[in-house]
């Protein structure tokens, strides 16, 4: 269902973060899986691998516009969440409850896939060709799994961590 009016939002009026979640969440991947992620914890460490990956790989790459902290679950930012919830009050994401997964999707909405789409293709081809890899490779991955890489190529992330292998 696609928001009133009034409540539609033009991309320029976007924060880089909201356009950084709502990339991530659209780029596309081989699986053809949908626009969605599962659980908060993986949109939080995909964008982090984002920040980390594109600042080594991208000269061009201004930021997500998170700041990252070692935190219980490694990196962490809680603008992330303000973010997302600016984001579904809008009507771009939703968060669902699915049983079968056992928590939370993270997934654009009709109006979040338009701004989403645009989003992603203001980013050159390597760029979105990253994003791409990074969900695919990490971000759909199982948690723990996920987690490990994180911990593994990021140590200083994993210094509060309550999780252990």
């Amino acid at each position: 269902m696609v928001p009133p009016i009034n409540q539609r939002r033009e991309l320029e009026t976007l924060s880089d973060r909201e356009k950084w979640i709502l990339r991530l969440l659209y780029a596309p991947v081989k699986n053809d899986a949908d626009k969605s992620i599962e659980g908060r914890t993986r949109l939080v460490k995909g964008l982090f691998l984002i920040e980390r990956m594109f600042d080594d790989e991208f000269t061009e790459f201004e930021g997500t516009g998170f700041s990252f902290r070692a935190y219980k679950y490694g990196p962490f930012d809680q603008s992330i969440y303000t973010s997302l919830e600016r984001l579904e009050n809008d009507g771009l994401v939703k968060e669902e409850t699915m049983p079968e997964y056992k928590g939370d999707v993270i997934r654009l909405t009709d109006a979040g896939e338009v701004l989403a789409r645009e989003a992603y293709e203001e980013l050159s081809s390597e760029m979105q060709t990253q994003v791409s890899w990074i969900k695919e490779r990490h971000v759909q991955q199982p948690v723990a799994q996920l987690l490990n890489f994180v911990y593994n190529k990021y140590p200083e992330t994993a210094k509060n961590s309550e999780y252990s292998a």
